[in-house]
């Protein structure tokens, strides 16, 4: 039986799941959608997210689009995130 995705609504930029944030690059990203549920997403090295990020590169403004999910994760640090997002990706 396939799981639910707890993620796979989008939310609003005011609220997202998670916000990341990479200092290397000074980006930061906010989750707003995951198109897999975790465990689907933890085998699937191209996995994807739908985010709202902003960096010099955008002028300090946000912009949406896919990004992957593995890069975010192991390049980038948790800033906040709501408590399902916790308790699925940790902290």
């Amino acid at each position: 039986m396939k799981k639910r995705n707890p993620f796979e609504r989008i939310t609003d930029s005011d609220k997202p799941y998670a916000i990341y944030y990479d200092p290397l690059l000074d980006i930061t990203h906010k989750v707003l959608k995951t198109y897999e549920h975790r465990e689907i997403e933890h085998k699937n090295p191209y996995a994807i997210w739908y985010v709202n990020s902003k960096s010099p590169m955008t002028f300090g403004t946000w912009e949406g689009s896919d990004a992957y999910a593995k890069r975010i994760i192991e390049g980038c640090h948790l800033v906040s995130a709501c408590e399902d997002w916790k308790k699925t990706y940790g902290n």
